[in-house]
């Protein structure tokens, strides 16, 4: 039975609790006790079940604790059933009773949480389940002490909001008397010949019981063994093989084959609970931040990808699918799951698209010690319900857990701050060094077939001077874009995986933005709840340059679009030497922000989606950008690239490179290699004398077996005069 839908809430009060805790036919009558009349349940509000309580007028700006209450019809149990409750996520923790009996405590919005009511079912046809959720508010000033993620006191979003609520739906089922508590599916390596899967399945049992497990795959019976369990909660891990699979693809590799696992638990021969997942046989490695799918290297272009709303519970399948849509459309191979888990129809349409996906475990920020159990709990639990999706290639334990990331940091803008900052990187902590290594060791031991990053955005540090991915925010918070060139040069280590750059702008849907006084704004209101950075903002694109605020939205998008096409052609021009891939911060808003997201919460793609799109061309010809002005007569030397991402050769290339308006224009001809980023020549010439504007195009021409080839890019510089 589906228990979601309209339930009842009130703010928590040692009254209300009594009242709502009181059976509705109590065994014993206490002194002052009653049931709840229609008069008490008027002082409730009505809500929905998955929901936010905020998201409710009355509790708009309440951080709980909130009572829901909820009452069901339901026959009693037939002997030898089972009854479950299953609650599947709330933030962050409640406690659970039905009919005014304790059922137990609950923490976390990933795992499922399943408590029997089998004897309660029983007792009577009409039920009562109350829940007392809380959220207790964070600072991101302070060790956090709950597992929200970026659904919680993360940078940008309003530090009013709070995301309490029951997030999952609530349920009651019935199994015999062995009952399938979670089942556990990843895919260890797989070929043409044979995928080999590690099943892990948890059992609980009402007494000492034989029985017998049976795992089909495609609805075809694969294995069945006996075992003997103990009364109460089980563990049983197999091996399964299976030959002959059909195997699961990237997006750009091939066909996106899913095949349904499901393990049956039998006892005297009569099946007692079943369970299914969705997976794909292939297998994944890493190689120094170079990823290859089923024996594959393939170059990652790829973007973080925040909540679809803050209040994650109310995210309809369609906003869900529409920007995985957009992570495709823009050429995209990946998405990171920016400090969340989320939604589980998310990972099922990466599996249907073939979009990979890089996991954060959903710790972001600084964390308390007390955190460190729960925190290795909820990794678990979020390999249990997504290690069979096999989009997923690797885990985050802990996503800067120094709590100092430069994008934050207003001090990172200066020389002193950022080497304060790579200092404490080069420090201890509690959090990189204790926590992250724990939470990586429990990742690892429940999915041995994919790596788990401890430390997302770590440096290299001491002793080993091995670091994490990157995150490189030249161009926004200190420097041009086009120092990542100087960077890739001297540290090639730090381009390896970038994982996050960008900058602000202002997006098109921006009505919360009081421009009527421009060029005077509320920086202050726009900052402590639109995740403004004005500083930032307007050493880039100073509003005393432009005549209105229109004129401004667009050159702050035009800045974003700039380093973002800086950025993703200079690392793919190091593809695999040594790149193996980027995510650009961020494809998405989950609200009303000034943020670096290219689509804003309403949809809308700012310039920065464009100049993505454009620049993840599957074959590109890329040219060197000039790093010294473009005055009268200066003297320019060029490399051109071509990028081709196909897995075949362009045969018989013809690259033309011209100079508009003027008579400079060079042709090349050659076979372009496949997944690579071929080298095609040097150009040298001087800037026109006569020009306003220097537009150096590219042009690239192919016909072979497999069709026409077609490729452009084009850059402009405005000349200076002296």
């Amino acid at each position: 039975m589906d228990l979601g839908g309209p339930w009842r809430a009130a703010i928590s009060n040692d009254d209300l609790r009594r009242d709502a805790l009181t059976p509705l036919t109590p065994l014993i009558t206490r002194p002052g006790s009653h049931t709840l009349s229609t008069e008490d349940l008027s002082q409730w509000e009505d809500v929905h079940v998955p929901g936010h309580w905020q998201t409710h007028p009355r509790f708009a700006h309440s951080h709980g604790p909130v009572l829901y209450m909820r009452r069901y019809t339901m026959d009693a149990p037939t002997s030898g059933r089972r009854r479950w409750l299953r609650i599947d996520g709330v933030f962050s923790e409640a406690d659970v009773w039905l009919n005014g009996a304790y059922l137990g405590d609950l923490e976390g919005y990933v795992r499922s949480h399943e408590y029997e009511i089998t004897q309660l079912s029983r007792l009577d046809t009409e039920h009562q389940l109350v829940l007392e959720a809380s959220c207790p508010p964070q600072s991101l000033s302070a060790p956090k002490r709950t597992l929200t993620g970026a659904y919680q006191a993360w940078p940008g979003i309003d530090p009013d909001w709070n995301p309490g609520g029951i997030r999952g739906a609530v349920e009651v089922r019935e199994t015999g008397p062995i009952s399938i508590s979670s089942l556990r599916v990843v895919c260890r390596d797989a070929d043409e010949v044979r995928a080999h899967l590690l099943v892990t399945v948890a059992l609980d049992a009402d007494a000492t019981r034989r029985i017998r497990l049976r795992t089909r795959v495609a609805g075809a019976a694969a294995a069945e063994t006996e075992h003997l369990l103990a009364a109460g909660p089980n563990e049983v891990a197999f091996g399964l093989d299976v030959p002959e699979p059909a195997l699961w693809w990237p997006r750009s590799r091939g066909p996106q084959n899913l095949t349904e696992i499901t393990v049956e638990v039998l006892h005297e021969g009569q099946v007692s609970d079943t369970t299914t997942r969705v997976t794909g046989f292939r297998e994944v490695a890493w190689d120094q931040w170079i990823c290859s799918v089923n024996g594959q290297r393939i170059f990652l272009k790829g973007a973080n990808l925040l909540p679809t709303r803050l209040d994650i519970a109310n995210a309809s399948p369609e906003e869900i699918e529409h920007h995985l849509h957009l992570v495709a459309e823009a050429g995209l191979d990946m998405v990171r799951i920016h400090s969340h888990i989320a939604p589980d129809h998310l990972y099922t349409c990466a599996d249907q698209l073939g979009i990979l996906v890089v996991q954060d475990l959903g710790l972001s920020a600084r964390y308390a010690r007390s955190v460190r159990t729960r925190a290795i709990d909820h990794a678990k639990a979020a390999v249990d319900r997504l290690g069979h999706h096999p989009c997923v290639i690797m885990w985050c334990a802990h996503d800067d857990p120094t709590g100092s990331s430069p994008r934050l940091d207003s001090q990172a803008r200066t020389l002193s701050g950022r080497l304060r900052h790579q200092v404490r990187e080069q420090l201890p902590s509690w959090n990189r060094t204790v926590l992250d290594r724990f939470v990586k060791r429990a990742v690892e031991r429940a999915d041995p077939t994919r790596p788990c990053v401890p430390s997302g955005g770590a440096a290299p540090h001491l002793p080993l001077l091995e670091g994490a991915d990157s995150r490189l925010w030249m161009g926004w918070t200190h420097g041009r874009a086009h120092d990542i060139v100087g960077l890739a040069r001297t540290i090639p280590r730090r381009v390896r995986f970038v994982t996050e750059f960008g900058a602000q702008a202002i997006p098109d849907s921006a009505d919360f933005v009081d421009h009527s006084q421009w060029p005077q704004l509320n920086w202050d209101h726009l900052h402590a709840h639109h995740g403004a950075e004005p500083t930032l903002l307007l050493s880039h694109c100073p509003t005393a340059k432009f005549a209105n605020f229109e004129q401004w939205r667009r050159a702050t998008q035009e800045h974003q679009a700039d380093l973002i096409r800086t950025y993703v052609e200079t690392l793919r021009r190091l593809k695999y030497h040594p790149t193996g891939g980027f995510a650009v911060f961020s494809l998405n808003s989950p609200a009303p922000l000034i943020s670096h997201a290219l689509i804003d919460h309403l949809g809308q793609p700012t310039l920065g989606y464009a100049a993505l799109r454009a620049a993840c061309s599957p074959v590109l010809p890329i040219a060197d950008l000039i790093d010294v002005p473009a005055t009268p007569g200066a003297l320019h030397h060029l490399r051109v690239h071509v990028v081709n991402d196909l897995t075949s050769v362009i045969p018989a290339a013809r690259l033309h490179v011209s100079i508009s308006d003027t008579s400079e224009e060079w042709e090349f001809e050659g076979d372009i290699h496949p997944d690579s980023c071929t080298f095609v020549a040097k150009v040298s010439f001087r800037t026109p004398p006569d020009l306003e504007e220097l537009r150096l195009n590219l042009v690239l021409r192919s016909k072979g077996p497999t069709g026409v080839t077609e490729a452009f890019n084009s850059y402009r510089y405005p000349i200076m005069r002296l």
